[in-house]
Formats: C-alpha cells, sequence, structure tokens
C-alpha cells in the first residue's frame, strides 16, 4: 500500500507541475503578446508626434521662406543670402534626417505589424508619409525661390549703388563747371 499511495502522490504532483506550466507557458505568451503591443502603440506615438512637430516646423519654415520682404539695401540683401546658405548647411539637413528618421519608425511600425499578422497602421490625416514628402518638395520650391529672389534684390541693388555711384559723380562734375 506505500508503494501505491507514494505513486499516487507523485502522480499528483507531476499533474500540478504540469498545469502549472501551462499556466506559465500561458502567462509568457500573454506577456509576450501585451509587449508587442505596448512598442507597436509607442511607436505610433512616437511616429505620430515627431510628424506632426516635423510638419509644424516644415509650414513654418515655407512660410518664412515665401516672405519677399528685403530691408531695400544691398547688405540687408547679402545678410538675407547668408542666412539662407546658413540654413542650407545646418538646419536644413539636420531636418531632412529627421524626416528620414520619422520615415524609418514608419516602416519599423508596418513591418512589425505586418509580421504579427496585424491591419496596417493608417497614420492621421495629414501626417502621413506622403504628406511629409509634399511638405519637403513644398519647403525646397520656397527655398529655391527665395534664393532667386535674394539674389534678384542683390542684382537690383548692385544696379542701385552703380547708378547712385554715377549721379555722384555727375553731381560732383556739375557742381565743379
Amino acid at each position: 500500500a506505500d508503494e501505491r499511495s507514494i505513486m499516487t502522490y507523485l502522480l499528483q504532483y507531476f499533474h500540478a507541475f504540469s498545469g502549472s506550466q501551462k499556466a506559465e507557458l500561458a502567462g509568457k505568451r500573454i506577456s509576450k503578446l501585451l509587449a508587442g503591443l505596448r512598442s507597436n502603440e509607442e511607436l505610433r506615438h512616437d511616429y505620430e508626434t515627431r510628424a506632426q512637430q516635423w510638419l509644424a516646423w516644415a509650414a513654418h519654415k515655407t512660410d518664412e521662406l515665401n516672405s519677399t520682404k528685403f530691408d531695400n539695401s544691398l547688405e540687408g540683401a547679402k545678410r538675407d543670402l547668408e542666412e539662407l546658405k546658413s540654413f542650407q548647411s545646418t538646419e536644413k539637413p539636420e531636418k531632412a534626417a529627421q524626416k528620414l528618421a520619422i520615415e524609418g519608425v514608419f516602416n519599423n511600425l508596418q513591418v512589425k505589424l505586418r509580421n504579427a499578422k496585424r491591419s496596417p497602421y493608417v497614420p492621421p490625416v495629414g501626417a502621413a508619409p506622403a504628406n511629409l514628402e509634399g511638405s519637403w518638395d513644398t519647403l525646397q520650391k520656397a527655398e529655391r525661390v527665395r534664393e532667386q529672389a535674394i539674389r534678384d534684390e542683390i542684382a537690383k541693388q548692385q544696379k542701385m549703388e552703380e547708378l547712385y555711384k554715377r549721379f555722384m559723380e555727375k553731381q560732383a562734375k556739375l557742381k565743379a563747371w
């Protein structure tokens, strides 16, 4: 009888541990699923936040570049050109890198969702990668137009300075005469 009772106890322990392993495995699977969902939600939030910030910057900078106000001096026009060159060499490359990073987050999220057999992420209206690209194209066009306007203003101011010099020379000759 002792052998049977020992076998019964061993069998009960086996079933108890077997059931706990199944529960542990189910817990690990649920934990992994929740971690994946949390990660995807963090990527969504990161994408939306960064995309909205970048789009706001692009809209502001495009408006700034579309301005054709000049202070009507050669020095002012040259200063405007230097500011544009500074933008092109510092701020623009940083924002281009940010745009690529934002698109990378979007693509990473889409790949993770596809691999998990989930429906693809649809960004909010106005914050899709196509909107980022469209804003970038608009910004570049505004940049080219601004640069041409500044160069035209410089040429105009140089011509006006030349005309002023000629006028002053003629005035000096008239006074001397």
